[in-house]
């Protein structure tokens, strides 16, 4: 019932999450949390509650592919900045 991937924090910056299938998850496929950078590119992220959560930080985000989930395809809340 959780978060396909979770990360955040000190070196939420040095994370790279790139070319995957995520999918199936009751809750996230990515959730992020007070990350002050990281990556997240060419990934397909579907059939999950929610896409991707950010909440409280600054992620470089580009050319994922996000359908089909539940409710949302992204969410960003709490002072959040994509580049």
């Amino acid at each position: 019932i959780k978060a396909n991937i979770a990360f955040g924090g000190f070196y939420a910056e040095k994370t790279k999450i790139i070319k995957n299938k995520i999918y199936g998850s009751r809750s996230e496929g990515i959730f992020l949390v007070k990350g002050s950078g990281g990556l997240i590119t060419e990934n397909e992220i579907y059939e999950n509650n929610d896409g991707l959560i950010i909440s409280n930080s600054k992620p470089e985000i580009s050319y994922n592919r996000i359908y089909n989930n539940l409710r949302t395809g992204v969410i960003l809340n709490d002072k959040s900045i994509v580049r």
